[in-house]
């Protein structure tokens, strides 16, 4: 689940400081915080507000500060400024960005869709009309994998009654990052994640079903080749077998597949319509699969 908290190294980071600075602020009453069963510090958004109001100068000494600052209250940021930052190789800035969005409200999904979906979409539209260079289409896709990586420090776990998740690239798909995102989304509602990585054929899938025992798995595929059809048909039989439930993800899944799935496998167009698919009483709850 998407943290409302934060801990000492997260507020570290986002102040520019070291961790000893925030427990100081913490010791000496100006950062209100509560105490964990385990005597762990934990920092809820609205102790958080209260502090940037009660100090805004040593807040605002923090740029993820002055971001948050110019964004508090305000819609998402559409995704250009992003893509702008990350052409120019400032990936720092466009993870302060990313941060700053997070902190004035936002949810991780909301983030993934609105900011990081759109930024891929662009690098490769620019690279197939030559307008930046393979060595650019490179450095941007790793750098942003780089961010979601740490995007992951806003999601913690509860080990309680996790449902677990297989997620992979379809066979002849080599894009681990959509995987990424997934790894967030479910992370953040509460499902226990195993990726499998890029290019997995059928039987690996099998053989990590039975070993695994998932109760769902994504699937992503950004290119039509390699026969979609032929490859789900063969996954609809653990449907049955094993009763999970089969999210599929990403263009390469062709307008007739996605026409012709039934209740068990559902194609989803973002990462928020598999969130409120998930959630929603309409849907297929996670407690029912």
């Amino acid at each position: 689940m998407q943290i409302m908290h934060f801990t000492p190294p997260q507020l570290a980071s986002i102040f520019q400081v070291n961790e000893t600075t925030i427990k100081r602020w913490i010791w000496a009453g100006k950062l209100k915080a509560s105490l964990t069963t385990g005597r762990h510090y934990r920092v809820s958004r609205d102790q958080l507000n209260d502090f940037f109001k009660r100090y805004p100068k040593i807040s605002l000494n923090s740029y993820v500060i002055r971001r948050y600052s110019k964004q508090k209250e305000k819609k998402i940021q559409e995704w250009e400024e992003y893509y702008d930052l990350m052409l120019k190789n400032k990936h720092e800035e466009a993870f302060v960005l990313l941060q700053s969005t997070y902190l004035s409200g936002n949810n991780i999904t909301n983030i993934v869709d609105t900011y990081i979906v759109p930024v891929l979409h662009k690098i490769g539209f620019d690279y197939s009309k030559e307008i930046i260079s393979i060595y650019e289409e490179h450095r941007m896709s790793f750098r942003i994998s780089e961010q979601l990586s740490k995007l992951e420090q806003f999601v913690s776990k509860n080990n309680k009654n996790r449902k677990r998740a297989i997620l992979l690239c379809a066979e002849g798909d080599n894009h681990i990052i959509p995987l990424q995102m997934l790894n967030l989304v479910l992370g953040k509602n509460n499902i226990d994640t195993h990726v499998l990585g890029m290019n997995i054929s059928y039987e690996q899938l099998e053989k990590a079903v039975k070993e695994i025992k998932p109760n769902m798995i994504c699937i992503t595929k950004l290119y039509n080749i390699n026969n979609p059809k032929k490859y789900l048909e063969k996954t609809k039989k653990l449907t049955k077998k094993y009763k999970i439930f089969i999210a599929l993800g990403g263009p390469g899944w062709n307008e007739e597949i996605k026409k012709n799935l039934h209740r068990n496998i559902r194609w989803f167009g973002s990462m928020g319509s598999l969130e409120k698919f998930l959630s929603t009483k309409g849907g297929l709850k996670l407690s029912d699969l």
